[in-house]
């Protein structure tokens, strides 16, 4: 995306403007154009739509910079991995079983809380969805929540 200076948009003063500013491909801020032709932000981090990775199975990583809400369908059992993104990120996955019922697993670099009730792998029953809920701290993506058998 082409930088714009306050020069250029002199005499063409709009009251918004829509551009990537920083972080991922993926993440947008709202510009306003002032009165002097400087710019602020009003809004930022909006993101897109879900990315949609279509039909999954087997070993599966989960790339942070294609977007922060990811979807698929599995149609083999399915184990995830993450990469990329900064401190703090988070990344939100919803995986639907097709066809038979599935399992999720989790690579082995992701932590799991050692107190939690959940066993992996953990199967998804045909046709219902499972929504997981990962974030970065450092170098390393942790599980937040998981939340299986949504009906579709």
């Amino acid at each position: 995306m082409p930088t714009l200076t306050a020069s250029q948009l002199e005499g063409n003063k709009p009251q918004l403007v829509a551009g990537l500013v920083a972080g991922t491909a993926n993440e947008y801020q709202v510009l306003k154009v002032n009165a002097d032709g400087s710019l602020s932000g009003v809004g930022g981090n909006v993101e897109p739509s879900p990315v949609a990775l279509g039909s999954i199975s087997g070993a599966v990583t989960l790339n942070r910079t294609s977007g922060q809400q990811q979807n698929a369908t599995a149609t083999g059992n399915v184990i995830v991995n993450v990469s990329n993104g900064s401190d703090w990120h988070a990344l939100d996955f919803w995986l639907i079983a097709s066809s038979a019922d599935r399992t999720l697993d989790l690579h082995a670099a992701i932590q799991k809380p050692s107190d939690s009730a959940i066993s992996f792998p953990v199967t998804i029953t045909s046709g219902k969805g499972c929504r997981v809920k990962f974030e970065k701290h450092g170098s390393t993506w942790m599980l937040v929540s998981l939340v299986k058998s949504y009906t579709l």
